[in-house]
């Protein structure tokens, strides 16, 4: 069971890709990993044999180039929240990622906090991991505005799973 995040990697190949955050959670022989592109927090890769995606795969898959399919990439967000009918997919800062006390021994939680550019929010992703294939997730969501904020959904977990 471990937890990676990276900023930024050596570079296997040619291919210019620039500095991103990209979160690896392994559990068990489950490898999945969500990176932040492009504003969007993204599911970058999920495997049930141990395989995580190298970083350039993923820039590739998902940054709009040539490789990105937008059908996909509006498919894979990591979560999704819909606030005074807005639906907040896009435009998220990354703000933060730290592991926390999970409350139960052999568990290992991380949380990553991303802050909205246009809409007064900031979200902290929990996701926590307890050494089997199964993956916990929630979300706290702060309306950081003056004035109340209507949530008409929150997703959780979205995209591919």
């Amino acid at each position: 069971m471990d937890i990676h995040i990276t900023h930024s990697a050596p570079r296997a190949t040619s291919l210019e890709v620039p500095d991103f955050p990209l979160v690896r959670f392994d559990t068990g022989l489950v490898v999945y990993q969500e990176a932040l592109i492009n504003g969007q927090y993204l599911v970058a890769n999920t495997s049930a044999m141990g395989r995580p995606k190298p970083r350039e795969w993923v820039w590739q898959a998902l940054s709009g180039g040539q490789a990105a399919s937008r059908p996909l990439r509006t498919r894979q967000h990591a979560f999704q929240i819909e606030a005074d009918g807005q639906l907040l997919v896009d435009r998220w800062q990354w703000v933060e990622a730290r592991e926390v006390e999970a409350g139960r021994s052999g568990c290992r939680e991380l949380v990553v906090v991303l802050r909205h550019a246009q809409r007064p929010v900031t979200v902290e992703v929990h996701t926590r991991l307890d050494d089997t294939p199964f993956i916990v997730r929630w979300l706290v969501i702060v309306n950081t505005g003056e004035r109340p904020m209507a949530l008409a959904q929150v997703f959780p977990w979205s995209g591919q799973v």
